[in-house]
């Protein structure tokens, strides 16, 4: 159970979350394997300070290798809400200065959430970029309270 510290961002890490289908999350944190649309990460939170939240799914990618990572659609749900998105190497810094491995940070979009309390936040794949070997590599997701 991740819990809000006050009004502060929540970060829902991958793996502390649950994951339903052939994905897994590797020991660096990473989700491994998600190449299709069966797999799902879901979280349970409680959250301290209800309001708006911008929500970013943060992925992994190798600055010499985007295209192994690719971009993917992806779905967030809380509740009754849900928003999607574009994620992965769209974000990434592809210059030579850049660092090679990178966490790329896609914004999703916002969600409300009204009540402080225990929340679950589910995320899924509406499509996985057939090109990247590695399928969807996501670290997690933070909520940034907006305002």
């Amino acid at each position: 159970l991740v819990i809000q510290d006050g009004a502060s961002a929540i970060e829902l890490p991958a793996h502390a979350g649950s994951m339903v289908g052939q994905a897994t999350v590797a020991h660096i944190g990473f989700t491994v394997g998600w190449k299709g649309t069966d797999s799902c990460l879901a979280w349970t939170f409680r959250v301290k300070t209800p309001g708006t939240y911008d929500v970013t799914a943060v992925t992994r990618a190798n600055r010499d290798r985007l295209e192994k990572f690719g971009n993917h659609e992806l779905r967030v749900e809380l509740g009754e809400s849900r928003i999607a998105a574009p994620v992965g190497v769209r974000d990434a810094d592809p210059s030579e200065s850049a660092e090679m491995w990178q966490e790329p940070q896609s914004r999703v979009g916002q969600l409300r959430i009204d009540d402080a309390g225990e929340h679950t936040l589910s995320v899924a794949a509406e499509r996985v970029d057939e090109a990247a070997e590695r399928g969807l590599c996501l670290k997690g997701i933070t909520l940034t309270p907006v305002g």
